[in-house]
């Protein structure tokens, strides 16, 4: 009851969302922009990330810059799955197009780390490769019970593009290593406990974060961190917490 009735004072507040920004491969869009009210959402539609879909990313959050309407802005993929990019495009073609793509992708997470406008990266579902370097490079990333995250690379013979080598590299126990080589997968609790995530969520709770990120009343990171450390949850021990508490060494 409670979330309805702040959905419906939000709706009243807000007034209609705005949809810009959409590109279109065939009849589906691969990114909208929603502008609701404070909030501007990138919604990712389709499960591959193409040149054209990170292009309007990279456009969105620079334009965000020097919109005062925009207090945050948030990523969230609504596509079932985000797989990474097009393999087999990729493959067809020519060398020079295949690193314009890796380099726009590069550019997309340093604008993200650069941003003035606190950006949220919603981790919901399954969840490949450069979901990760999103994550790691936007200024607050949230996790959900439903979030299964792999580097999928090895699969397909690749080397994982996961665009967080940074952190990566600094998991304990060499495990960054054993996610690249293997391509295991990691759930929302785990990459919260590895820090890879800043917040943790039960996934039907992201609309009402949603609404409450639309309403912040003005560009700050603190108030946005507020606003997450109150919609958001404490995750449910993982094993990876487990077996820290038990090899930890005792005061």
């Amino acid at each position: 009851m409670a979330a309805a009735a702040l959905h419906r004072h939000a709706a009243m507040l807000r007034g209609p969302g705005t949809v810009t920004g959409a590109a279109w491969m065939g009849r589906v869009a691969q990114v909208l922009r929603v502008q609701d009210k404070a909030m501007a959402m990138l919604q990712l539609h389709s499960p591959l990330l193409s040149s054209e879909a990170v292009r309007i990313m990279r456009q969105e959050v620079d334009e965000s810059q020097e919109d005062e309407r925009v207090h945050s802005m948030a990523i969230r993929p609504v596509a079932p799955c985000i797989a990474g990019s097009d393999v087999a495009a990729l493959h067809a073609d020519t060398a020079e197009s295949r690193s314009d793509h890796f380099d726009s992708i590069a550019h997309l997470c340093r604008a993200l780390g650069e941003s003035q406008v606190p950006v949220v990266a919603m981790l919901d579902g399954n969840l490949q490769g450069p979901a990760l370097g999103l994550a790691a490079h936007a200024r607050f990333s949230v996790v959900t019970d439903r979030t299964r995250l792999l580097l999928a690379g090895p699969e397909f013979g690749f080397v994982p593009e996961s665009f967080a080598t940074h952190q990566l590299a600094r998991l304990p126990s060499g495990l960054g290593a054993y996610l690249c080589l293997t391509g295991a997968a990691l759930g929302g609790a785990e990459l919260k406990e590895l820090g890879l995530a800043t917040h943790y969520t039960e996934a039907q709770a992201l609309e009402r974060l949603e609404v409450e990120m639309g309403l912040q009343p003005e560009r700050s990171a603190r108030q946005l961190e507020a606003i997450l450390d109150d919609a958001c949850l404490a995750p449910p021990a993982t094993p990876l917490e487990v077996t820290r508490r038990h090899t930890e060494p005792r005061p």
